[in-house]
């Protein structure tokens, strides 16, 4: 399923389903089991293939809509809502039942398959709008998590479970993705559980999958370490960071990254805040050896040789205050707003022209 299939309209009254056949709802829930909005999936009929719309609550008891000023009727928006993942609830419950071992969850490409794997006994998640549109918000609530990615057996499938596995990979305890034998092009879990597959077979498959690592094809950017070259490493080290991490910023003269405000012991924050924290030395070296192959000189290989951040380029770099050139964060707000020509804020994602994260 791709983000094509999603279409920001009602189905037409005059092109009823089939008899026996229904619209599909999926709720995506926050972290207390509030809806935050429904994806909807509308059957195929004789006159058109099926699609998918969404639809969030006005607070009134129905569904938000807006004026379109090209048709002239109020049309159902999306505008301001939460993006999350699918059952995000049960996620954080799992989180908080794990007495320090790590949960598994399966991550599913589509809210029918998730749907069937959690019918098996397990937790399973998806993201909303369908394949290649994994967002790295998303991450953060797959912390700490055994990760199984369980792609369509497409390339499109195949391409965004390399692209969320590479996502979750810094935070979850361990990622995988599990492809199913002689599945049928396009097809997906759901297929393969309607030809018999078990919730012990899916457990095995599991165990026999080997742990996922990015592939060779994709190197970290290289930053040569040498002796009296400490502002060039520096500079390198931070063009690298820049270019491979877009979360860092510049706010209160300090290196920054955005993190979720922790809620209180055994209780669940509907909406946690999303908070600038600041990078300390250890934090940032070991960011930049995730992002950045730091190599070094070895003279019995006479080889250039990976090694791990070396704390005083984090440390020397914390020093370089007015002299960074990460983007500048004021702060972190609230969304739809107005900006100072006003026009509307309601977007995700680091907005230039306030310098602000909704």
């Amino acid at each position: 399923m791709t983000s094509l299939e999603f279409l920001l309209s009602e189905p037409p009254p005059s092109d009823p389903p089939p008899n026996g056949s229904r619209n599909i709802c999926y709720n995506y829930v926050s972290e207390d089991g509030t809806l935050l909005f429904q994806v909807v999936r509308v059957p195929a009929t004789a006159k058109r293939e099926r699609f998918f719309f969404q639809q969030q609550p006005d607070g009134q008891g129905g569904w938000k809509r807006k004026l379109d000023p090209k048709s002239g009727k109020m049309k159902l928006t999306m505008e301001g809502a939460r993006l999350v993942p699918y059952h995000l609830d049960r996620l954080v419950a799992a989180k908080q039942q794990a007495n320090g071992h790590p949960p598994k969850v399966f991550i599913c490409e589509g809210e029918k398959d998730a749907d069937r794997v959690a019918e098996g006994g397990f937790l399973a998640s998806t993201n909303p709008r369908g394949a290649g549109n994994w967002r790295a918000e998303y991450n953060q609530y797959f912390a700490g998590f055994e990760v199984v990615i369980l792609p369509d057996n497409d390339k499109t499938g195949r391409d965004h479970a390399q692209h969320v596995a590479a996502n979750v990979l810094s935070v979850a305890a361990s990622v995988r993705i599990l492809t199913f034998r002689d599945l049928p092009e396009k097809g997906d879990v759901s297929d393969w559980i309607d030809r018999g597959g078990t919730p012990a077979a899916l457990t095995t498959l599991v165990e026999q999958t080997p742990l996922w690592a990015p592939p060779d094809n994709q190197p970290r950017e290289i930053v040569y370490v040498a002796g009296g070259e400490l502002p060039h490493v520096i500079d390198d080290a931070e063009a690298a960071l820049i270019k491979c991490d877009a979360e860092i910023f510049e706010h209160n003269t300090q290196p920054t990254y955005l993190g979720r405000e922790a809620p209180p012991a055994n209780q669940i924050v509907a909406n946690p805040r999303r908070l600038p924290f600041a990078y300390g030395a250890d934090h940032l070296a070991d960011q930049w050896t995730r992002f950045v192959d730091f190599q070094k000189y070895d003279a019995h290989s006479r080889k250039w040789v990976s090694i791990n951040c070396p704390d005083y380029v984090a440390q020397a770099y914390l020093q370089r205050r007015g002299r960074r050139h990460l983007k500048p964060l004021r702060g972190v707000i609230s969304t739809p707003t107005l900006r100072a020509d006003g026009s509307i804020l309601d977007t995700p994602g680091y907005d230039t022209e306030t310098k602000c994260f909704p």
